[in-house]
């Protein structure tokens, strides 16, 4: 009696994390769906390399190297918010990243195989953009607190905008 052997092909995907217990939480999950998929597909091996935020501060790298790390695999999966702790007023978690620059590199994953991909790398949810979700909420009627959008300003200067601030 002959037995036959079917090989796998293995797919390398490439995880970003994020840092702190949200990694452990993340961590937990999503390699216990990696090997629940690897236990029930007879053709296919997803191996992951994960990457936490500590690793990528130890490793000096930018946004750029992120990008071109999660790129540079067959399947990508971002756990986290990418700009948590990229900039602020330079204290030691700052990462020095200029947020609207990282979000338009992001796009170089638009039709890259993974998650986020295409449109939902856009979702106000994943970039955060509270404004961006509440926005069509607050034309749907009064159970939404309006919402004004004021953009940071180095200078900490919102003369302009005060009468707005003060309704």
């Amino acid at each position: 009696m002959s037995s036959k052997t079917t090989s796998k092909r293995v797919i390398v995907a490439h995880v970003y994390l994020g840092g702190g217990t949200t990694n452990n939480f993340n961590r937990q999950a999503f390699t216990m769906a990696i090997s629940m998929f690897n236990a029930l597909h007879c053709t296919l091996l997803i191996i992951c390399q994960c990457l936490t935020c500590k690793e990528l501060k130890d490793k000096k790298w930018g946004y750029k190297d992120l990008i071109d790390w999660l790129y540079n695999c067959d399947l990508h999966f971002i756990l986290t918010h990418l700009h948590q702790g990229s900039s602020g007023k330079g204290g030691q978690r700052d990462m020095g990243w200029d947020v609207d620059k990282l979000y338009q590199y992001l796009e170089r994953l638009s039709d890259h195989p993974g998650f986020p991909t295409g449109i939902q790398l856009r979702c106000p949810i994943f970039t955060q953009n509270k404004f961006g979700y509440l926005h069509p909420l607050m034309s749907c009627g009064s159970f939404v607190n309006n919402t004004l959008k004021v953009m940071l300003r180095q200078d900490g200067n919102y003369d302009s905008i005060q009468e707005e601030l003060n309704r």
